[in-house]
C-alpha cells in the first residue's frame, strides 16, 4: 500500500514574499526555490495573496475575484518547486480581511452583539470574516479555483477562527436558532444555559468550512492533504476550534506550539512545544501532526535565537510531529535560518529511524478540553486573540496542567500526554502505569469509568483539587464522580491560603521520601471527608492569620489521602497542588505529584540538570528503540543564547534483551552499555540540545 506523501516526513517552510507588492517584482523565484531546497525542505506553505493589513483581494494567481495580480506567483513558482521534488500547500488566509471589507462586503463580517464589525486585528484595523456566511463558497470557489488551474499538492487554511466577543452576525442568528430555538445574541456568557451550545455551535461551524472547503479541493486535485492552524496546548472555545471535533475534515493536524515570546520569555514554558506535540498526536486519530514555529521573536519579527529554533525543531521531531518553520524569503540566509537548516539535515538524513515512531511512555498526564472551555482557565497569548481571557485563581487549569507537565519533565522519566476521548474510547491508558489529573475539573462518567477500571487494575492515580466534581458542561455534582477511588468526600471549598501550610503524616514521609513535616499549602484548599478505608496522609493546620503569625494548630481537615483500590492505588491530594507547584516549584510537591512515575521505569536519564526531557519511542510495526533527549539547559534565561553542554548521561532502560547495536544518531557513536539487574545502562559522552539514540536489540 503506497503511503501518500504527506504521511512520510514533513519539512515545511512559510516564507512571505514581502511587506509590499513593490517588493514582488525583484523576487527571483528560481532562486527562492533552491534556497528552499538547500536549507533541507521538502514542503511549503506558498501565499495565494498579498495579505499584509488583511486580506484585500490582492491575489498572486490569475482569478476574476482579484482587486490586483501584481504577479502570478503560482504559475512562476509551482514548477520550479517541483521540479526539487518540493511539494506545495497554497496558504490561503481566512482569519484577517483589510478594513476595506467592512465596506464592500458588510455581510461577511463578524458581529459583536452590538451589531458592530469585530476591528483591532493584530492592534491594527482590520476584520475577520465569519465562516457561516456567504464567504465561504466565495473561499471555496477560489480554491476550487486554483485546482483547476495551477498543480498545487495541498492547502493550508490560516485560521479559520471566531473571536472573543462574536459572531452575532444575521447568518450566525438564523443557524442558531433554526438549530437551538434561542437568539443566539441572548447567549453572551458562561452563565447561560445554551452556553454550551454555543462553544459547539462555534466548534461544528469551523468544521463545516474545513468540510466545505476539502471538498471544493478534491474537485480537481483528488486526495490533496487540507489542513487548517488547529487548536493548540489551550482552550479552544475562545476560538471556536476543537481539534477532536475538526480531525474528521482535515488530513493533517496542526497548532502554534512554537509561536514563542509575546510577552515576558522567562514565563513560556521551555516544553511548549514537546506538549503540543504530544496534545496533538493524543488527537489526531493517527493522521500526521504538525507544530508551527514562527522564527521571529514576537511580537516582533525579529529572529529568534539559534539555540531556541534548534530546540523547538528537535523538540518536534522527538514527540513525533513535523515541523513547520515561518518567516520571510529575505532571511532565508539569517544565522538563526541556517541553523535551522542543520537541524532539518539532521532529522532528513536520519528519516529511516526517527520517523513513524510511536510513544512508549508508562506515564500520562490526561489534558482535559472540557475543564479547559467549561470550568476556568487563563488564555495564552496566541495570534488569534483580540481581548486575552483570564480565569479566577482558583479555577485556572491552564497553570495547573502546566504545573503537572513540568513536574513530570524533571524526573526525566518519559511520558504522554492523554484527553478524555482518548481514555473512554480510545485505550489511551493502555500499557500506561501512572496517570496524573491536575485539577481536572470536568468529566464524563465514561472517562470515570474508564480511570476508575484501570486503577482497579493496578495503576497509580495522583489527582488534585476538583477532579472530576463537574460534568462535562462544566455542572457541579455533589461529589467526586471518582469519590470511591480518591478515598474522599467533598464537603466544599475550605478557601484561599496565602501562607498555610500541611502536616504530613509520618507514613506519607516515609512513602513519598520526604525529611520535613511541614510544607507549603496548595494555595486554594478543599474541605474534604476521609471515607473509610482512606488513609489521611496529610492535614492542614488551621489558617495563619498573616506571614509572621504563630504556627497555628493542626485542623481535623484531610489535605491529602492515600488508599489501595483494588490492585491500584490513589493519591488524592484535596488543592491546588499542581497550579501551587507551576508558581512555586516546592520540592516536596515535585515529588508528590510525580508518585508512581518513578517506580521501575520504563527510562530514566541521571544527568546533571534535570532540565532534560526523556522521550521514548518505538518504530511502529519494529522492535526498535529511540531515545530522545532534550536538553533545555540554558544560562537561566530566555531566549536561550547558549546551551550549556552535559557529559557522562546515565540512560536506564527496563529491558530483557541486550542491546544489538546502540548509537548516538547525532554524535555518531555506538554507545557502551552495562546490565545492573533489570536495566540496560548505556553512557552518552556528552549532551548537546538534544540527541537522539537509536537502538536495535537483539
Amino acid at each position: 500500500m503506497t503511503v501518500p506523501w504527506y504521511e512520510k516526513q514533513l519539512r515545511i517552510l512559510h516564507a512571505s514574499l514581502g511587506f509590499a507588492r513593490n517588493e514582488l517584482p525583484t523576487v527571483d523565484l528560481v532562486a527562492f526555490a533552491r534556497d528552499v531546497k538547500a536549507q533541507n525542505y521538502n514542503a511549503q506553505h506558498v501565499e495565494y495573496s498579498v495579505s499584509w493589513d488583511g486580506e484585500n483581494r490582492i491575489f498572486l494567481f490569475q482569478t476574476d475575484q482579484a482587486r490586483a495580480v501584481p504577479r502570478d506567483v503560482l504559475k512562476e513558482y509551482l514548477p520550479e518547486a517541483h521540479k526539487l521534488g518540493i511539494k506545495v500547500f497554497i496558504y490561503v488566509n481566512v482569519h484577517w480581511a483589510n478594513k476595506s471589507f467592512i465596506e464592500e462586503r458588510p455581510e461577511w463580517v463578524q458581529r459583536k452583539v452590538d451589531g458592530e464589525p469585530l476591528t483591532g486585528m493584530y492592534g491594527g484595523k482590520g476584520t475577520a470574516p465569519c465562516v457561516n456566511t456567504s464567504y465561504l463558497p466565495w473561499i471555496a470557489g477560489l480554491i476550487e479555483e486554483m485546482g483547476s488551474k495551477y498543480p498545487i499538492d495541498g492547502i493550508f487554511l490560516d485560521g479559520p477562527c471566531f473571536y472573543v466577543g462574536t459572531c452575532y452576525c444575521p447568518d450566525c442568528q438564523r443557524l442558531f436558532r433554526e438549530r437551538y430555538g434561542v437568539d443566539i445574541r441572548e447567549v453572551t456568557t458562561e452563565q447561560h444555559p445554551h452556553w454550551p451550545d454555543f462553544v459547539q455551535f462555534r466548534y461544528d461551524s469551523i468544521t463545516h468550512f474545513n468540510a466545505v472547503c476539502r471538498e471544493a479541493l478534491h474537485k480537481h486535485v483528488p486526495g490533496a492533504p487540507l489542513y487548517m492552524n488547529a487548536n493548540g496546548l489551550h482552550s479552544g472555545r475562545w476560538n471556536g476550534r476543537s481539534n477532536r471535533t475538526l480531525i474528521p475534515s482535515q488530513d493533517i493536524l496542526g497548532a502554534e506550539g512554537g509561536f514563542i515570546f509575546y510577552g515576558k520569555p522567562m514565563d513560556v514554558p521551555l516544553w511548549k512545544v514537546s506538549g503540543t506535540a504530544k496534545y496533538l498526536e493524543a488527537q489526531a486519530r493517527g493522521k500526521p501532526t504538525v507544530i508551527f514555529t514562527a522564527v521571529g521573536h514576537k511580537p516582533w519579527e525579529y529572529p529568534l535565537t539559534a539555540p531556541e529554533i534548534k530546540l523547538n525543531t528537535a523538540a518536534t521531531f522527538a514527540a513525533g510531529a513535523n515541523p513547520w518553520l515561518g518567516g520571510y524569503q529575505k532571511d532565508l540566509h539569517d544565522p538563526s535560518l541556517i541553523a535551522v537548516a542543520d537541524e532539518l539535515g539532521f532529522f532528513a538524513r536520519h528519516e529511516e529511524a526517527l520517523s513513524g515512531t510511536a510513544s512508549l511512555a508508562e506515564t500520562a498526564l490526561l489534558w482535559s478540553e472540557d475543564t479547559a472551555d467549561y470550568y476556568g482557565a487563563h488564555m495564552p497569548e496566541i495570534d488569534f486573540i483580540v481581548d486575552r481571557p483570564q480565569a479566577k485563581q482558583e479555577f485556572d487549569y491552564q497553570s495547573s496542567f502546566s504545573g503537572g507537565y513540568e513536574a513530570l519533565l524533571r524526573t526525566n522519566t518519559p511520558f504522554a500526554v492523554v484527553d478524555n476521548v482518548g481514555v473512554e474510547a480510545e485505550g489511551a491508558l493502555r500499557g500506561m502505569r501512572t496517570l496524573l489529573l491536575t485539577d481536572a475539573a470536568c468529566m464524563s462518567a465514561a472517562t470515570a469509568a474508564a480511570i476508575r477500571e484501570w486503577v482497579r487494575a493496578g495503576g497509580t492515580l495522583v489527582a488534585t483539587a476538583n477532579s472530576s466534581l463537574y460534568d462535562e458542561r462544566g455542572r457541579q455534582r455533589d461529589d467526586f464522580l471518582l469519590a470511591d477511588v480518591f478515598g474522599a468526600s467533598y464537603v466544599g471549598p475550605r478557601g484561599l491560603s496565602g501562607w498555610d501550610q500541611i502536616q504530613l503524616s509520618a507514613a506519607a514521609r516515609a512513602r513519598h521520601g520526604l525529611a520535613r513535616e511541614d510544607i507549603p499549602s496548595p494555595t486554594y484548599q478543599l474541605r474534604v471527608r476521609a471515607l473509610p478505608g482512606a488513609e489521611v496522609a496529610a492535614r492542614y493546620y488551621e489558617p495563619t492569620e498573616s506571614r509572621y503569625s504563630g504556627k497555628p494548630d493542626v485542623s481535623a481537615d484531610p489535605a491529602m489521602l492515600y488508599q489501595r483500590y483494588g490492585q491500584g492505588q490513589c493519591l488524592y491530594i484535596a488543592g491546588s497542588a499542581a497550579r501551587h507547584y507551576w508558581t512555586y516549584r516546592i520540592d516536596e510537591w515535585h515529588k508528590l505529584l510525580t508518585f508512581g512515575a518513578l517506580e521501575s521505569p520504563l527510562l530514566q536519564v541521571l544527568a546533571p540538570s534535570p532540565a532534560v526531557e526523556a522521550i521514548l519511542r518505538q518504530r511502529k510495526g519494529g522492535s526498535d528503540w529511540v531515545v530522545h533527549l532534550l536538553n533545555y539547559t540554558g544560562g537561566m534565561e530566555r531566549p536561550i543564547k547558549r546551551i550549556v553542554e552535559l557529559g557522562d548521561v546515565a540512560i536506564r532502560l527496563r529491558q530483557a534483551k541486550d542491546p544489538a547495536r546502540a548509537e548516538a544518531l547525532r554524535a555518531g557513536v555506538p554507545l557502551r552499555w552495562r546490565r545492573e539487574g533489570d536495566y540496560v545502562v548505556l553512557t552518552l559522552p556528552k549532551l548537546t540540545h538534544h540527541e537522539a539514540i537509536h537502538i536495535v536489540w537483539a
